[in-house]
């Protein structure tokens, strides 16, 4: 570049401008350029900020009820270990007795059936943790899910703002009263919509 001082200025504003186009990709805008930035028009705006605010909303929800996933696999997991340690700590015990093995062959009985009984333990929280891991793959196919939807409704409700906008060019106070209801009509039917998806 032969003179970098002269765009000192407008580097960050073209970061920040790609920056929030990517996010204005994954919350589901159709686009997001320099104009918002340098010259933001107050409807638009609205709806920038009302697409990230749904968007952020609908992820804090989906994150608490995949941290709860998360919480119970990692008790399942730490239940686990500590019955491999003991499992351990039993074998340890019955190689130590082998030494003394006629004097201690009730207790080593008793050891060996100790061992299968966690065993069997083990088994049945790597078979929990299965599951656990198979409900966080669920959560998440479900939020993948949720917001491919989400995506959806906001293009469906992107394109009938763009039918109604010849709508909103009224002639008298009576007709703008009329449309305003009208519009307001369609976003309860979309609401409904929604929610029964």
């Amino acid at each position: 570049m032969s003179y970098p001082e002269v765009h000192a200025n407008s580097v960050p504003l073209l970061m920040l401008s790609l920056s929030m186009n990517k996010t204005a990709r994954i919350i589901g805008l159709k686009s997001f350029d320099m104009m918002d930035l340098i010259k933001p028009k107050p409807k638009r705006t609205m709806n920038i900020l009302s697409a990230m605010m749904n968007f952020i909303r609908f992820v804090l929800d989906r994150n608490d009820k995949f941290d709860a996933v998360l919480e119970e696999t990692e008790r399942a997991s730490q239940k686990n270990d500590d019955l491999r340690k003991e499992v351990d700590d039993q074998k340890k015990r019955i190689n130590a007795f082998k030494i003394s093995k006629a004097e201690q062959e009730p207790e080593k009985e008793e050891l060996s059936k100790a061992i299968g009984e966690m065993n069997v333990l083990i088994a049945e929280r790597k078979k929990e943790e299965l599951d656990l891991t198979k409900g966080a793959v669920h959560v998440e196919r479900s939020l993948e899910e949720g917001c491919r939807k989400n995506a959806q409704l906001k293009l469906h409700l992107a394109e009938e703002v763009e039918k109604n906008e010849a709508i909103l060019v009224v002639q008298s106070p009576e007709r703008l009263k009329s449309v305003q209801e009208q519009l307001q009509q369609l976003l309860q039917n979309l609401q409904v919509e929604k929610e029964t998806r």
